[in-house]
C-alpha cells in the first residue's frame, strides 16, 4: 500500500520479493536498510 511515506510490499513467501529487494535496494530508506537487509541474509 502507497501513501506520501512511502510503500510497504508483503509477500507470503520471502523468495518473492527477493528480486525486488536486488533491484530496488537503491529505494530503500536509510531507517529501514537494516532491518530489511537482516531479511534477506
Amino acid at each position: 500500500m502507497y501513501n506520501n511515506r512511502g510503500l510497504d510490499l508483503v509477500a507470503t513467501n520471502i523468495e518473492t520479493l527477493k528480486p525486488i529487494d536486488e533491484n530496488l535496494k537503491d529505494w530503500i530508506l536509510d531507517y529501514d536498510r537494516a532491518q530489511i537487509e537482516k531479511l534477506f541474509l
